[in-house]
């Protein structure tokens, strides 16, 4: 593998590789989204377990205006270790606003019900569920960045050998790449669950998940932080006393305060906005 010859071509190698991870994902994002995957689709699952209900034994109204409706589909998956009837619903949002929909069925008996938001250029949201239009193509691009960004650290730091080794850059590329893989780890379980059964596992029960990740991750690697931190600004105070104070000797300095202080907000805010345990037991 070859190396890096300067610290400059590494950062400048390192910042154009993840530039274009991220255009990337989001040209693509964007292109899914004009090609046709406006569509939104709604999982809800009904009030009925055991029987079968039947294609004709639904009635979608709505209060008011309604959205188009294409396509619908019942289905029975298992929940709690019952058979549940559910609901996949697709349709075509175009105007902005707040909608109510209900599923009946032929009794007139609600089954379900939820209120779909639709905003700018018919993006749309579900109230009970918090899906949202293409939220599987921005979970998948989530943890395609996730892995891309763990692989270009870990070439980066690979091709950062010799006199390079023991730089800033070095240590970063490795900080960097070992935040990444663990919170791929974490996230990618959680994901395929996500696919597996939407019914059972929303997506609001899946960004509460991912708030847990980081809780456990931040609170895992904050001792480690500091003491990283607190080496950083040593080793910088001890290079100010051979070489004068340029930008790139007190560097260090300023991004060793600047972790000291992130990590002392995020266990502030641990113990303000997490107090509640957000982790979810499987259904």
């Amino acid at each position: 593998m070859k190396r890096y010859t300067s610290l400059k071509s590494a950062k400048k190698s390192i910042i154009i590789q993840v530039v274009c991870l991220s255009a990337g994902l989001l040209i693509l994002c964007f292109a899914l989204w004009f090609l046709g995957h406006k569509h939104f689709t709604l999982d809800l699952p009904l009030g009925e377990t055991a029987e079968d209900l039947n294609y004709s034994d639904i009635v979608i109204e709505w209060d008011g205006e309604a959205i188009p409706v294409e396509s619908y589909e019942t289905r029975q998956i298992m929940m709690s270790g019952i058979y549940m009837n559910t609901i996949r619903i697709k349709m075509l949002p175009q105007k902005a606003g707040e909608y109510n929909i209900r599923v009946n069925n032929t009794y007139g008996e609600i089954l379900a019900a939820d209120t779909i938001r639709v905003g700018w250029f018919g993006l749309a949201s579900s109230w009970s569920t918090g899906s949202f239009t293409g939220s599987e193509f921005i979970l998948a691009f989530v943890l395609a960045f996730l892995t891309g960004v763990f692989f270009i650290m870990l070439i980066g730091f690979l091709r950062l050998k010799g006199p390079l080794a023991n730089s800033n850059e070095a240590i970063f590329t490795c900080g960097v790449m070992i935040f990444s893989g663990v919170l791929l780890c974490f996230a990618f379980p959680y994901y395929l669950r996500y696919v597996s059964n939407q019914y059972a596992y929303p997506v609001w029960v899946l960004v509460l998940d991912f708030a847990e990740i980081g809780k456990k991750v931040f609170a895992a690697s904050r001792p480690g932080l500091l003491l990283f931190s607190i080496l950083l600004i040593v080793s910088n105070i001890a290079l100010l006393r051979h070489e004068p104070p340029r930008f790139q000797n007190v560097l260090g300095i300023f991004l060793g305060l600047i972790m000291i202080g992130a990590g002392a907000g995020t266990y502030a805010m641990s113990r303000l906005l997490y107090h509640y345990n957000f982790s979810y037991e499987s259904l």
